[in-house]
């Protein structure tokens, strides 16, 4: 009988995968609102759901709370779908060329809890001053992919000098 063989896999890298489930949940939470709030909204256009979005501009430049929450809602989706992409890179880098250090099971948890606190922001405050508290969690988190990139192809150059190093005393 075959045995079927199965990666091992750390508790630290077992962190690192579930943070990429985790982050596209994260990207879909405000949608699966935004939709409950358009199905409580009576004039909602299923037929042409972009058309309607677009059509919300107007309403939230009016004064209507519900649009403009709504159009939040929608703008943080999309934020975090395009988050998705700079995020999934990070952990697969880190996991494929280095040795999963802790730094980078830091970064995750930093990254995770740097984006939760985004998107609070992003969907209920709507004051100018605090805003820029938005933006600034927004590039803390955008940092944690970038140090870990950063971390990925240090263990690259490390692995390459290394390599070099033993081909010329060898010769």
């Amino acid at each position: 009988m075959a045995s079927l063989a199965i990666p091992y896999f750390s508790s630290k890298t077992e962190l690192i995968l579930i943070t990429l489930p985790l982050n596209i949940l994260f990207a879909y939470i405000p949608w699966v609102v935004k939709m409950i709030m358009l199905c409580r909204h009576k004039t909602y256009d299923n037929a042409h759901p972009r058309l309607y979005i677009s059509s919300l501009e107007n309403d939230a430049l009016a004064g209507n709370n519900a649009a403009r929450m709504i159009l939040r809602l929608n703008s943080a989706t999309l934020n975090g779908i395009e988050m998705v992409a700079v995020w999934s890179a990070a952990p697969i880098a880190t996991m494929m060329f280095s040795d999963v250090p802790t730094w980078s099971v830091t970064l995750t948890a930093l990254f995770l809890s740097f984006r939760i606190i985004y998107y609070f922001l992003y969907i209920f405050i709507d004051h100018r001053m605090i805003s820029y508290l938005r933006t600034f969690f927004f590039y803390l988190a955008w940092c944690c992919p970038i140090m870990m990139l950063f971390e990925a192809a240090h263990y690259i150059g490390d692995r390459a000098m290394n390599e070099n190093v033993l081909l010329s005393t060898t010769v």
